[in-house]
């Protein structure tokens, strides 16, 4: 077939060809614009055609604030949907409005609670639009799948986010299709739907896309594999972890966390004995080898804790990781943590709750030292305590008869709670003088431990999982 070059008539007639499509596309948005207008001056609220009038204002704080509030109205808003999908395209960035407080950003950043209002991620009307399309669900969802093909990229990375909040399984192909588009936000944005609505017809897609050009891409596509926890992804994800961009390595080690697949244990281990050069990556690694819990992990975590590690959060994962196995074999290196003079106390923190779920009679020496050394964190001794009640050696008493006299109220709890399950008779005469306690809590405690009263333990697990994903 022969190719025409393209002339200037021929170029003349492409251009029309192409303000008329776009024409087309602008009309028939109005009318569907006026049509839902009619509907609105016909069936709705009042509530609702006030609120439709917002959608309009020139002013985008209105805007965005008249779509946060029709979200809220659930079915009485149905009538505006059309308007709703209209605004998907606002772009223009405001901060957060106090309608929207109180719910995760957009991007998923965690905000502390009582945080002010200027602490939230910023926001925009298409985002407001796109929230209250998902607050509104079902009827919501053929629209946002027709949007999905929409010209402008702000109108289908707003669509797909709506409909991954849906988690409908009836929009994963259109999802799918979009992990293909022009646009790296889009894809990226399809890809974190389809890992929220679970489908395993998404696997595949999603396996091609670790290979995308974009980091933001690969990463958000690890994420949703981890969520769909199809074990096809599991070489790919392996693969991952050798990514050029650390966040997708991590993204990549905690969704092997999520397959749970003994075969992943060899990459993971390898992070943290390589070591891999960014902290946020060993620490991933160390959640997944948790995670998984194959004994084949301990090596590779015992030698993270013997190693000063300059981030104190991989250690602490690690330590956490080995109560997860609950292999005796990891005993003596979390009490050789214990007794380290260092500051890491949330890594002595953690190793002390790692023995507890172990529950091997060698830890008892190091948790008593622990349990009994007052330079030690409040947090460590409480932590001790609670492992030596788990333990239940006899060997324990003389300490924890000692943290029941603890200038910590957590501590001195916890050490009666262990003497409890302890039942040591040489404990009954302290346990007595500790109901004069002040604090109340104790006291009932202790009534626990003589047998008079019950109550449940406790257990101030610090678990750190430090999920990465952009949920």
């Amino acid at each position: 077939m022969r190719i025409l070059p393209i002339t200037p008539l021929r170029r003349e007639v492409r251009q029309v060809a192409t303000v008329l499509v776009c024409v087309g596309a602008l009309m028939a948005a109005t009318a569907q614009t006026l049509v839902a207008q009619d509907a609105l001056r016909d069936t709705a609220t009042a509530e609702v055609r006030a609120l439709a009038a917002e959608l309009q204002a020139s002013e985008p704080v209105r805007r965005a604030t008249g779509a946060c509030e029709m979200g809220r109205l659930g079915r009485p808003a149905e009538a505006a949907i059309p308007l709703l999908v209209e605004l998907l395209g606002d772009g223009v960035v405001i901060p957060a409005i106090p309608c929207a407080v109180g719910r995760r950003g957009w991007s998923g950043v965690p905000v502390a609670a009582g945080a002010e209002l200027d602490e939230w991620p910023p926001t925009s009307p298409g985002r407001e639009a796109a929230r209250a399309l998902a607050r509104l669900a079902d009827p919501a969802r053929d629209p946002l799948i027709a949007a999905l093909s929409h010209t402008d990229w702000l109108v289908r990375n707003n669509a797909a986010w709506a409909l991954g909040r849906i988690a409908d399984r009836r929009a994963v192909e259109p999802l799918v299709d979009r992990l293909a588009d022009e646009r790296a936000e889009v894809r990226a944005t399809a890809a974190g739907s389809l890992g929220r609505i679970e489908d395993g017809r998404a696997t595949a897609p999603l396996i091609e896309l670790l290979r995308d050009i974009e980091t933001t891409v690969r990463e958000v596509a690890a994420w949703a594999l981890g969520r769909l926890e199809d074990q096809r992804a599991l070489q790919p994800l392996v693969n991952a972890l050798r990514d050029a961009a650390s966040q997708v390595r991590a993204q990549a080690a905690w969704s092997l966390g999520r397959l749970e697949d003994p075969q992943a244990v060899g990459p993971l281990g390898a992070l943290l004995t390589g070591p891999d050069p960014d902290a946020g990556v060993r620490e991933q690694a160390a959640w997944a080898l948790g995670r998984i819990e194959s004994p084949a992990g301990i090596d590779a975590l015992a030698a993270t804790l013997g190693r000063p590690d300059p981030d104190r959060g991989v250690r602490a994962q690690a330590a956490w990781a080995l109560g997860r196995i609950e292999d005796a074999r990891a005993v003596e290196a979390l009490v050789s943590v214990l007794s380290r003079p260092d500051p890491d106390d949330p890594v002595r923190h953690q190793a002390a709750w790692a023995l507890g779920r172990i529950e091997d009679s060698s830890a008892v020496a190091g948790l008593s030292a622990a349990l009994t050394t007052p330079d030690r964190a409040a947090g460590v001794r409480e932590q001790a305590a609670w492992a030596l009640g788990r333990i239940e050696d006899p060997r324990a008493v003389e300490a924890l008869l000692a943290g029941v006299r603890d200038t910590d109220a957590g501590v001195r709890e916890q050490a009666v709670w262990a003497l409890g399950r302890l039942r040591d008779p040489g404990a009954t005469d302290a346990l007595i003088a500790a109901l004069d306690d002040d604090d109340p809590q104790i006291r009932r405690r202790v009534l626990s431990a003589l047998g008079r009263g019950s109550a449940p333990n406790p257990n101030p697990n610090p678990n750190p999982n430090p999920n990465p994903g952009p949920e």
